[in-house]
């Protein structure tokens, strides 16, 4: 919760609607009068220090933006299991991964709360469905990646499936391979969100599960989801389609999480 405070102040501190200094003395627990003003602020005088403008030039933030969305985000591959982990379909003979059950590295369109894709993530929560301009991003990561692939998988979601399938049928219409679906995966408890490091990974695993094998012979897999965090359901949905037959699997998500559980 501290962290999500400390967050809370810094977006109040940009959008500079209080002054500045004040805002900086109540964050440091200074004695203060919260209505006491500075008036040297850029909030308090109404005008940015050193002649800046007070919004930015229009051409330098459509540059910026087509930067920061030429950014890749690398997905790296676990190479260790949990002790005691059992994953259906999977032999697992120790902790390391064995390589015949790796994912390869994988990539994110967006990075946590980035400023190249944050508003379009951030619209998600209210509508389910990929809009125009992450359908392009997806696109151009996707050519740059350049990955191997002949199949997409999808993760199931119990929270966000329309997305899911809007991500799927996008893909695979632009790349012009087949969709199988592959996984299931039970909802999760309400145990679950609690659970400790060690303990989440064996949840996502007793979770899930292949429905079919069919067309995993050797396909070279791109495994899609809406957002990762830990990595771990792109860990145990990799192994699983590489003990099933997949010659490979590359994770390939909307949304990375700034840690690590999804």
């Amino acid at each position: 919760m501290e962290g999500w405070a400390d967050s809370a102040r810094m977006a109040q501190y940009a959008s500079a609607t209080e002054c500045l200094e004040t805002q900086l003395r109540i964050a440091l627990d200074d004695e203060i009068d919260p209505d006491t003003k500075c008036g040297r602020c850029s909030v308090c005088t109404g005008k940015l220090p050193y002649g800046l403008p007070s919004t930015p030039d229009q051409e330098a933030k459509v540059k910026a933006q087509k930067f920061l969305r030429g950014v890749d985000h690398v997905i790296e591959n676990r190479k260790q299991w949990p002790k005691g982990i059992l994953v259906e379909g999977v032999n697992i003979r120790n902790t390391r991964i064995a390589a015949e059950h790796q994912s390869r590295e994988g990539r994110a369109l967006a990075y946590a709360d980035d400023a190249a894709w944050g508003h379009e993530i951030e619209q998600l929560r209210f509508d389910g469905h990929l809009t125009d301009e992450l359908k392009q991003g997806l696109d151009e990561l996707l050519t740059r990646w350049k990955p191997e692939i002949t199949a997409i998988v999808a993760v199931p979601s119990s929270h966000r499936p329309l997305l899911i399938t809007d991500m799927a049928n996008h893909l695979a219409k632009r790349v012009g391979i087949p969709i199988i679906d592959a996984l299931a995966c039970k909802p999760p408890t309400n145990k679950s969100g609690r659970l400790g490091f060690a303990e989440r990974p064996k949840d996502v695993a007793k979770r899930m599960s292949l429905k079919t094998t069919t067309g995993l012979k050797d396909a070279h897999v791109l495994l899609i989801d809406d957002s990762c965090y830990t990595r771990w359901t792109l860990t145990i949905a990799g192994a699983q389609l590489r003990a099933s037959g997949a010659k490979s699997v590359v994770p390939f998500v909307l949304h990375q999480l700034a840690a690590a559980d999804d």
